[in-house]
């Protein structure tokens, strides 16, 4: 009988007022597994992604014509336009864009936070997209890198091409998804910060780097800056030297919460504070879901002022978040 009258006073037991989560999808623990499964997936919709080499600033021998401009001594005489010279009776040449092959740069989010999820956690939904990422690099002949941040530590994968180093990189994450999340000492130094000044030592110029990560601060309240986030700048002094593409991954669960499910303690994975939201006075309620949502927004506006920016939902096909980005639909410099 007190189970039954759970279902009508939520004030007895909130939680029992819940559906079921839905069963949440186990990562694979091998690298080949993932990369197979994710290429079915790629077949099925992408005809062409990526494909060809990166485009560099530099002209010289090359397939992509760039201009036609005249004759100068030294000038190899292979580059002659000849009907352009029997037109104007002036020599000219053709100058071609060389190709370069692209260094791309995947950041993967391990903190506590991304941990969270209804459907599916965010850490999942950022491996697979790792794994599409790391295949579309490995199909264009691109070298990949990879760097893992975790609360006290990252890791820093160098560069390589070809199926063996993808399957490398993706084991490697899959190493670090299965260790228990514990509970861990505050860090010394925000993660993402000092992320963002290691890969500023160790990315070349013009390199690409995606970022998979919920944004969340990493650091306490009191100890962080009064003028924004502690990694804004240093991330902000990356994309002076990169391509930054940033997909901001949310939960639909962390700017909603149900109506009338008593006081509710929550609890921040990464700081460790507590917040008593009552879900029973309806301005309290709307409080907390306009300062969440705002607060998604102000980083999402933030992200988009230093490269191409979009928020992936973890109710979302990764397939599709990566699709926007490769077709232009988010903001690119």
């Amino acid at each position: 009988m007190a189970a039954f009258l759970r279902w009508f006073d939520p004030i007895l037991d909130p939680l029992a007022c819940l559906p079921p989560p839905p069963p949440q999808p186990e990562i694979p623990e091998n690298a080949d597994v993932l990369l197979a499964q994710l290429d079915v997936l790629l077949r099925q919709k992408l005809k062409y992604a990526m494909a060809g080499n990166q485009k560099s600033i530099l002209r010289g021998a090359g397939l992509d014509f760039a201009d036609l401009r005249e004759y100068r001594p030294g000038d190899d005489i292979r580059k002659m336009d000849w009907s352009v010279f029997a037109r104007t009776m002036t020599p000219h040449v053709r100058d071609y864009l060389e190709e370069k092959q692209l260094t791309l740069w995947i950041v993967v989010d391990f903190t506590h936070s991304m941990r969270f999820g209804q459907q599916q956690t965010k850490l999942s939904q950022a491996i697979e997209l790792f794994g599409l990422l790391a295949l579309l690099a490995q199909k264009a002949e691109h070298k990949t890198g990879a760097c893992l941040i975790g609360p006290n530590g990252n890791e820093i994968l160098a560069p390589g091409n070809g199926p063996g180093h993808a399957r490398h990189l993706t084991q490697k994450l899959l190493q670090w998804a299965a260790r228990p999340p514990g509970i861990d000492p505050p860090p010394a130094t925000d993660p993402l910060k000092r992320t963002w000044q290691e890969l500023n030592r160790v990315t070349a110029r013009h390199s690409t780097v995606v970022i998979l990560s919920d944004f969340l601060d990493k650091w306490p309240p009191d100890a962080g800056q009064p003028d924004g986030s502690p990694w804004h700048a240093a991330l902000g002094e990356l994309s002076q030297r990169v391509k930054l593409l940033c997909l901001m991954l949310s939960d639909p669960l962390e700017t909603t919460l149900l109506p009338r499910m008593g006081t509710l303690s929550l609890i921040d994975p990464e700081s460790g504070c507590q917040l008593a939201v009552d879900t029973n006075a309806p301005a309290c309620l709307q409080a907390y879901i306009t300062q969440a949502s705002s607060y998604q927004e102000s980083r999402l506006q933030q992200l988009k002022v230093l490269g191409a920016a979009t928020r992936v939902s973890t109710s979302q096909p990764p397939l599709d978040a990566l699709l926007s980005l490769l077709n232009g639909e988010s903001r690119w410099p």
